[in-house]
């Protein structure tokens, strides 16, 4: 026990005729049947069911005695001595480090010097043997009055792979030899959630094809499952469960969050489509051959309620035009697409961008406002509002073939250094493209077109801010300042979440209006 912990008493039944009265204990007392404990020293004024441990107590034992009409009717352990909190550091083969003492529960611990260990680099110091779970001596606080810190150490010339769980299960770090490959982890676990793999700078993350050249950290990425609870209720076995069966197709694929579910589940349904092809029809059939209602969620996944039934997942895939995306012919009074009411957030920026000629529809009357957009189809609609210049000169990026709707946009984003790709000479053209990746992206444009790209924005009020690339924040903070990208919510940026089709018209038509 160590001063700033708080002790509550905790009773069985609630009972407003109990009094309290917290003491210094002598060693080798006991207590009385009734009245005072003999040798307990009542601490004045702490009369309450709990009480926090200060310094003045330092070396005592405490104890609580519970009193009604002034009778003594129950009372704790003697718990103690009360001291301050002690970390102890395990250099594992570096440096012997002094342990910190004088701690009290709740306080940031100060870093100590770094150890030294001949032909090693120190990662950080691990509150595990195995380099799961790293202390951060600017937010985490001393909880435990004996705690040892585990220092992490890698080759001098090696690198390491840090994995950031994002709400998951720890994953242990690995050091890898500069040039070779990480090895891929088991896969972490999140409540409710379905892991879909580690991303770094907003792309997956290849273990077989990508050799490690410096200290990077994958984050892990998630969609919401949405399992359903348990419940009370007579009866013997479980809830019934149905299979869910995705039929193959031409030109792209179809996963689904689940193989199996009992009705009423959340199903998730996520579209990829190859290459210079994008999503036709999506649709979900129960027994009876009977359409399951698809809502289209923000991140451009399809989620249905499984029924009491077993039901199939069909899809079809169909050629992207040159130009990338069908075009509609909305009025010229007003846009009219199925999917865009007049009552949507996203109406008037969705009109600005069709009459403006920036963006298009995707076939079938749709706008498809919450479908993802991909990292060429931004470049595309940049190339194409600044007038779609001729371009010449050697394409820097091996993954963009030539004769592509978006080959001619990349060339000429990486000309202008709008875009930097991921390096290796990839950049991911069909890559779903983030928020924070937008905010890059759209910064650089500004550049390149003379605008003032100085404003900062004070990111801290945003519960995620943390979870921002560093060669990104530069670009979030920007435009976040001249309000081209807001929060999903109040608090939440979401700089990993992937940018939706509404999102990039909004963002659009600020950029265009701004002075």
């Amino acid at each position: 026990m160590f001063v700033g912990i708080t002790l509550q008493v905790l009773l069985d039944t609630a009972d407003g005729g109990i009094k309290y009265q917290w003491y210094h204990v002598g060693g080798g007392v006991t207590l009385q049947d009734a009245g005072v404990p003999e040798g307990w020293d009542p601490i004045p004024g702490e009369d309450t069911a709990s009480y926090t441990v200060t310094r003045d107590d330092l070396g005592k034992n405490l104890a609580v005695g519970l009193f009604r009409d002034g009778a003594l009717v129950g009372e704790s352990d003697v718990m103690g001595p009360v001291v301050y909190g002690t970390v102890t550091f395990d250099s594992k083969g570096g440096s012997e480090i002094a342990p910190a003492t004088g701690l009290v529960f709740g306080d940031l611990l100060t870093r100590p010097e770094d150890p030294v260990r001949e032909g090693y680099t120190l990662t950080g110091w691990y509150q595990d043997e195995v380099n799961a779970r790293i202390w951060d001596f600017n937010s985490d606080t001393i909880t435990h009055a004996v705690l040892t810190l585990y220092a992490g150490w890698k080759d001098a010339e090696a690198w390491t792979v840090t994995f950031d769980p994002n709400g998951g299960s720890a994953v242990a770090s690995q050091t890898v030899k500069d040039g070779e490959k990480a090895r891929k982890p088991d896969d972490p676990t999140r409540n409710g959630y379905t892991f879909q793999g580690w991303m770094l700078d907003g792309a997956r993350f290849d273990f077989d094809q990508t050799p490690v050249t410096g200290d990077i950290t994958l984050t892990a990425s998630w969609t919401a499952s949405n399992p359903v609870g348990g419940g009370g209720g007579g009866g013997g076995g479980g809830a019934s469960t149905y299979s869910i069966t995705v039929k193959d197709a031409e030109n792209g694929s179809v996963t689904s969050s689940r193989k199996t579910a009992t009705a009423g589940a959340n199903v998730t349904l996520t579209a990829a489509p190859k290459d210079g092809y994008q999503l036709d029809t999506l649709t979900v059939t129960d027994r009876n051959n009977s359409n399951v209602t698809l809502t289209e969620n923000t991140d451009g996944t399809f989620g249905f309620t499984m029924p009491a039934s077993n039901v199939t997942v069909s899809s079809a895939f169909k050629a992207v035009p040159a130009g990338g995306e069908e075009q509609p012919e909305p009025s010229e009074d007003q846009i009219d697409f199925d999917d865009v009411k007049d009552t949507d957030w996203f109406y008037p920026y969705v009109e600005y961008v069709v009459k403006h000629g920036l963006m298009n529809g995707m076939g079938d009357n749709r706008f498809g406002p919450n479908f993802p957009l991909t990292r060429a189809m931004l470049v595309t609609v940049l190339y194409r509002q600044s007038g779609s210049p001729a371009v010449t000169g050697q394409m820097p990026f091996t993954d963009v073939p030539a004769g592509q709707w978006f080959t001619d946009a990349i060339l000429w984003g990486a000309q202008n250094d709008i875009i930097k790709g991921y390096g290796k000479g990839l950049f991911g053209p069909d890559d779903l493209l983030t928020r924070e990746q937008m905010a890059t992206i759209m910064r650089r444009y500004a550049d390149f077109q003379g605008k003032d790209v100085s404003a900062r924005a004070d990111l801290s009020g945003y519960t995620d801010a943390e979870k921002i690339s560093d060669w990104a924040l530069e670009g979030m903070s920007w435009c976040c300042a001249v309000g081209l990208i807001t929060g999903r919510t109040d608090t939440a940026l979401v700089p990993l979440g992937n940018v939706t089709r509404a999102e990039t018209a909004a963002i659009l038509a600020r950029y265009n209006e701004m002075k």
